[in-house]
């Protein structure tokens, strides 16, 4: 980085704008600061910076697909299988999109959930009573401990009931 500007308060604090490029990975990484005052003195300090890595899921299909369900009159849940994670993602939620919502398919808050390091199911996704037969469209978000996200498009289909028709 290049030298900045920054007035140290009297007493501890922290250093605020230190430059991390995007395309850095998740790690601990070791540099030294310099720092100068108004009379041209320099120090150096060593300094650690954690990067926290983002949490990955790998599913089999782009979107992901959550195991579809059956129009019914009762809430339910369904399952979206995984075939991978890292960095240890503890939760979701779901947004599903404007036709999902007018379908009467609600966006689900945060819910707790411990992926497996290898594959896995996520459960616990609900789908409201009545939402009407169809497929619909969300983003996933996924949060690990350290309060790193990430996000996967996801689709859900719901079947229709069959129908009989007698003579």
């Amino acid at each position: 980085q290049v030298t900045t500007s920054y007035t140290f308060a009297s007493g501890s604090g922290s250093v605020t704008g230190i430059t991390v490029p995007a395309t850095v990975q998740g790690g601990t990484y070791n540099g030294v600061m310099t720092y100068t005052n108004a009379n041209g003195c320099s120090n150096t300090k060593t300094i650690t910076l954690t990067i926290n890595g983002q949490p990955t899921l790998t599913t089999a299909a782009t979107p992901a697909v959550v195991t579809a369900v059956c129009y019914t009159g009762s809430a339910q849940t369904t399952v979206m299988p995984y075939t991978g994670s890292t960095n240890s993602p503890i939760s979701y939620s779901i947004d599903w999109d404007a036709t999902a919502n007018a379908a009467n398919l609600a966006d689900q808050g945060t819910t707790s959930y411990t992926f497996a390091s290898g594959s896995g199911s996520v459960t616990g996704i609900t789908v409201p009573a009545t939402v009407q037969a169809g497929t619909y469209n969300g983003v996933m978000t996924y949060t690990n401990a350290n309060g790193c996200s990430n996000t996967k498009t996801i689709t859900l289909t719901i079947n229709g009931q069959p129908t009989l028709t007698t003579a």
